[in-house]
């Protein structure tokens, strides 16, 4: 008869082949929000101390690897990319895109993209995600750790220009946009260049909630502020074959 914890484990399962088992193992559902009818939405989710901050299912080859936003922490792993040159930039690029902008980099060049906590400085992220699909071969994926909308966090910095939910990403995908265009929502105008489809979303909880009941627990992450620090994200790059 299956375990308890055998049937978690099962639940993440799909997690894991992204992630790895030990984080996988570390997941569990929280009522984050509730339908116009009063159902709640399960999301994943673990604790802030539980979470490794790089790049997870990463090339051997750092040239196969981006790390966008690397500031003054670049990772040997990756190719590093950051909007100022310092030790250990690789590319220096602007990530903020216009229409006919692109980085200096190949089409289909990396396997992996991680961010950490860089899109929010970002104002036309759409942009920056076709132009990020460009760039990464089909079925490359991206990790993205972006900061929660209802942490104070979030809008401490002066330099941030937008906030996330588990919804931010759905205009990155071209299944999200046919539906919406089809029942005529508001997502049907526009019309990305880029089909991502999102792997997992994992909300990232301040470690002061440890300890709750998974009843209170609930309740803080469907109500209350400054419980969500921040949303970690996987995408993998889907093109025409």
């Amino acid at each position: 008869m299956p375990t308890r914890k055998t049937k978690k484990n099962a639940c993440f399962k799909e997690y894991a082949s992204f992630i790895g088992d030990k984080l996988a193992s570390k997941l569990f559902f929280v009522e984050s929000s509730f339908k116009p009818t009063g159902e709640a939405n399960l999301s994943t989710a673990c604790f802030y101390s539980d979470m490794d901050l790089i790049g997870y299912c990463v090339s051997t080859d750092k040239r196969r690897n981006l790390y966008l936003g690397c500031g003054r922490e670049p990772n040997p792993k990756f190719t590093n990319l950051d909007v100022l040159p310092a030790d250990g930039v690789d590319v220096v690029a602007d990530l903020e895109m216009g229409p006919d902008d692109r980085l200096p980099l190949e089409d289909d060049g990396f396997d992996c993209l991680y961010s950490h906590m860089t899109l929010e400085h970002i104002k036309n992220t759409l942009r920056l995600g076709e132009e990020l699909w460009r760039i990464t071969r089909h079925t490359g994926i991206l990790y993205a750790h972006v900061p929660w909308w209802s942490s104070y966090r979030t809008w401490g910095d002066p330099t941030h220009v937008k906030a996330f939910s588990e919804q931010s990403f759905s205009f990155w995908s071209q299944d999200h946009y046919e539906k919406s265009a089809g029942a005529k929502g508001c997502m049907g105008q526009y019309n990305p260049k880029m089909n991502w489809k999102v792997m997992g979303h994992i909300l990232v909880l301040c470690d002061n909630q440890r300890g709750k009941t998974k009843k209170d627990l609930n309740f803080a992450c469907a109500h209350l502020t400054n419980v969500i620090s921040h949303l970690f994200v996987i995408l993998q790059c889907y093109k025409p074959t």
